[in-house]
């Protein structure tokens, strides 16, 4: 069993309570998305050199993870649980389009294992897409299959539920004054979690 972990690093300083209360949750709440196999970065092996080839100048990959609006991201982890228990494919990727990457996850077999990567945005008309695979970058039109980016489905869905309840019940006992405000409870109840 590969230990799957989504990992959400936001800074310390952010005042999450008064961007809540505010209403500002969705855009002014972002963070860096890590994606952990086994305790190890999925990015671990994305290159700088990858901005100029292939992303124009975007800065919202790296070696690092992924700059995401935190909120909407999860909301897209919690949405990709769901349907990727009866779907085949699923695109996880945040609602507010103001970040142009997103996860696919495609059915690998007979439907135990799941195939991932990251792809650049979303074009119906384009023939190639950008990939990333956890080891390099690619243009193809298909999901890319690497030795880091297939794991079972099972491993995938409860690795990405835990990791969304421990980041939510890591905000509450940092900032138990959220439990306060109407929207974070109902997000906190809509997750199921």
């Amino acid at each position: 069993m590969a230990r799957f972990e989504v990992v959400f690093k936001t800074e310390p300083t952010e005042n999450i309570v008064e961007i809540v209360k505010e209403g500002h949750i969705d855009f002014d709440f972002w963070g860096k998305l890590d994606i952990q196999i086994d305790g190890q970065s999925f990015f671990i092996n994305f290159r700088s050199e990858y901005y100029d080839k292939y992303y124009e100048g975007t800065s919202s990959i790296s070696n690092q993870g992924i700059s995401t609006p935190v909120f909407p991201m999860l909301e897209a982890f919690i949405k990709g649980i769901v349907n990727l228990k009866k779907e085949k494919e699923v695109v996880i990727e945040e609602y507010t389009g103001q970040i142009s990457k997103s996860l696919v996850c495609v059915d690998y077999g007979n439907g135990e294992n799941i195939i991932f990567a990251v792809r650049e945005g979303e074009d119906f008309f384009s023939e190639k897409y950008i990939w990333y695979d956890g080891e390099k970058v690619s243009i193809q039109k298909e999901i890319p299959i690497s030795k880091v980016n297939i794991l079972k489905k099972d491993d995938f869905i409860y690795g990405c539920f835990e990791s969304v309840n421990e980041y939510l019940s890591s905000l509450i006992d940092k900032y138990p004054k959220l439990k306060e405000i109407p929207y974070f409870r109902e997000f906190v109840e809509g997750t199921g979690l």
